[in-house]
């Protein structure tokens, strides 16, 4: 029976397969009923392969059932499961989990085998079905991905392949498509919705194939098509790669103890909507029909109770902004004038937020030798040691450099590049491919066909208070001063950990102008949070990057100083003295007196691209602020012949704004780099070459 509840009624008179479902519950094979109880038995459903509709026969948990209960299970909400076999493996745990608060329910063949839903394709053939045998659910989980990302044959009469050269059933492009049509398929039913992301695919051979990278690539895609409307998100591919004893060995399905952890997940987001459908529902459409982003005013209350700091907009002090064109008389630059008035800006930012450069930074000899070699199906990998000389003594930092593959081929066309100042734990090579991060998609950036170069912030300079001694700072202080130079040679406007991670970024960018498999004018910088600040420092200071991707980048970073919302310079100065340089204590409680903000950071980069990412849950790096410093900017934009972001009216939610080379765009969720950030990134960078 499709859609058949295992343990307990659907509603009262709704009709499916012509019988009628007023019972409590069906007889079905495996059901035995006790004086006290119903104890069901049913497929696990945790197929060996989800390109098969078949399942093999596993215990599902049993679970009891109230005869007399009918009532009352007749009048919870319908839970409506969409998804392919790793779905059928954790239905029965979620049926369970949720059985005292909803009925679960999924599409079947017949009364004991499920049916999987497999790929957007067959999604957009048989979702109307779906929805009308379910009648009118108030929940729908979804999930399309492992089958779109599978390789086929080609042909009229396609079939699995384990070959990787290969298509997908789906195309990246195919899936967004499909996967559109399927998303207004289900908002017309008026259902809570939420999507569900694929889990991930473990390194191995397996048949069909898959690219252990190809479900972030996919989820990306997901994510952005899903979230700006409103839609709900429920991240399946994190905790099971936190959790890689939840799969089954160089397999994309799960243990029965995996799938019930996928349930839990689930679960614990859709209880607590059930008590209030008609107000999720209504939150969901208000969601897909904001014109503006605004923060909610739950997000506010929990900022507010874990910081003592400002995060609401009508407690914003009056401020006046610097004018980006006018130079020390008072007097408007032109665009002849600009480069004189730009350097003079940017020594400000030196003098008073990030520091110098020391002459011998400038002056040290760098080599560059490959010291690890890594080759897989898309790409082509090595580890590089940087040396840097200066003094008579060493200093190296390592980084990663991953290739498409396809720059092999002799008569292969250069492609861009994208450096990414890493803050959080740095993968080796190898990892890197093989049990990708949301955070570094690198098999994902590769099959947008961008080559990737990471390094690591505390490899150059060690971020930490008492790191001096230890990092690059050190290592030139001693090559000016002698051996004996420490931290407290350091002077007011001497440079910053993040100036200094900053110059590692170009060092980089040194050794990828020199390969012919790169495109030197299309290399683009990178970073989140401290790294994001990072990043648009990199950018102001060497032109020859071609854009800066500035990731939730807060104080210092993106968002305006003056605004005072969230983290403020007199905080960031007393957690993180070592970031920017001594003289910027000088403004913390005082940023009226600093002599630049932010807006002129970015008009420093102009007329490169910048793109800046915010994250709505992330009041702490004031949102609202990091796109007043692109609007702000503007002027600088425009001077140089640019159209630009003008718009005063945050963007709604995942529904980026990109306007000639300035972007921006704020997505829903925690403070983070995720890969449909990534996502969001090359789509803009893609549109500068246009």
């Amino acid at each position: 029976m499709p859609f058949q509840n295992f343990c307990g009624a659907l509603r009262p008179n709704r009709i499916l397969h012509g019988f009628p479902t007023r019972l409590p519950y069906q007889s079905i094979t495996g059901l035995h009923a006790t004086a006290m109880s119903l104890i069901v038995t049913a497929a696990c459903f945790a197929a060996p392969s989800p390109d098969s509709p078949t399942s093999d026969k596993a215990s599902e948990p049993q679970a009891q059932v109230d005869k007399d209960s009918g009532t009352e299970a007749a009048s919870k909400p319908i839970v409506l499961v969409l998804g392919d076999s790793i779905s059928m493996g954790y239905t029965p745990f979620l049926r369970t989990q949720l059985a005292d608060v909803a009925n679960v329910v999924r599409p079947m063949f017949n009364e004991t085998k499920p049916e999987n839903c497999s790929g957007t394709l067959n999604g957009v053939a048989k979702v109307d079905g779906w929805i009308e045998k379910a009648g009118k659910p108030d929940v729908i989980t979804f999930n399309f991905g492992l089958h779109d990302l599978k390789r086929e044959t080609q042909g009229a009469k396609r079939a699995a392949s384990g070959d990787p050269a290969d298509p997908p059933q789906s195309d990246p492009e195919t899936y967004r498509q499909n996967l559109t049509q399927i998303v207004a398929k289900l908002e017309a039913t008026g259902a809570k919705l939420f999507y569900v992301t694929t889990t991930p695919v473990p390194p191995g051979k397996l048949t069909p194939h898959r690219d252990p990278g190809d479900p972030l690539l996919y989820n990306a895609i997901a994510r952005q098509v899903v979230q700006s409307r409103g839609i709900e998100l429920i991240d399946l591919y994190g905790p099971a790669m936190e959790n890689p004893d939840w799969q089954r060995p160089v397999n994309v399905h799960f243990t029965e103890a995996g799938s019930e952890a996928l349930a839990t997940v689930i679960a614990k987001k859709v209880q607590p909507i059930l008590s209030n459908l008609d107000q999720a529902k209504s939150m969901q459409v208000a969601a897909r029909n904001a014109t503006s982003w605004q923060p909610a005013d739950d997000a506010v209350e929990r900022a507010s109770k874990n910081r003592p700091f400002n995060y609401r907009e009508s407690d914003v002090p009056s401020y006046k902004l610097p004018d980006p064109l006018l130079d020390g008389s008072g007097n408007r630059v032109t665009a002849q004038q600009w480069p004189a008035h730009r350097q003079s800006t940017l020594q400000a930012f030196r003098d008073h937020f990030y520091g110098n450069v020391p002459v011998e930074a400038a002056q040290a000899k760098v080599t560059y030798t490959p010291v690890a070699h890594y080759d897989s199906t898309n790409l082509i990998a090595r580890r590089i040691e940087a040396r840097i000389t200066a003094g008579g003594s060493d200093f190296t930092f390592p980084f990663l450099l991953y290739l498409p593959k396809s720059t092999t081929a002799s008569d292969a066309a250069p492609v861009p590049a994208v450096v990414v100042i890493h803050n959080r734990e740095f993968p080796d090579l190898a990892k890197a491919v093989e049990r990708p991060s949301p955070f570094l998609p690198v098999e994902a950036i590769i099959k947008r066909g961008y080559a990737v170069a990471v390094f690591h912030t505390s490899d150059v300079d060690p971020d930490k208070k008492d790191g001096f001694d230890q990092g690059i700072r050190g290592f030139f202080a001693r090559a000016k001063l002698g051996p004996s130079a420490d931290i407290s040679t350091r002077q007011p406007s001497d440079w910053g950990a993040i100036s200094a991670w900053a110059w590692g970024a170009s060092r980089v960018l040194d050794h990828l102008i020199t390969l012919p498999e790169i495109d030197a004018s299309r290399i683009a910088v990178i970073g989140h949070s401290r790294g994001g600040k990072t990043a648009a420092w990199a950018a102001a200071q060497d032109t020859r990057f071609a854009a800066a991707f500035v990731n939730e980048s807060g104080c210092g970073g993106a968002a305006l100083s003056r605004r005072r919302f969230g983290e403020t310079i007199a905080r960031i100065t007393t957690a993180f003295p070592h970031w920017f340089c001594k003289k910027l204590d000088d403004y913390a409680d005082a940023e009226d007196k600093l002599p630049i903000d932010q807006h002129q950071l970015f008009g420093l980069i102009a007329p490169r691209a910048v793109a800046v990412g915010s994250a709505a849950e992330d009041l702490w790096a004031d949102p609202r602020g990091e796109y007043l410093s692109v609007v702000h900017a503007a002027p600088v934009y425009e001077l140089l012949g640019k159209s630009t972001i003008t718009d005063p009216e945050t963007p709604p939610l995942a529904q980026p704004r990109f306007v000639g080379p300035t972007g921006y765009f704020v997505r829903p969720g925690e403070h983070n780099l995720q890969e449909n950030d990534w996502a969001y990134y090359l789509d803009f960078f893609d549109g500068q070459s246009k």
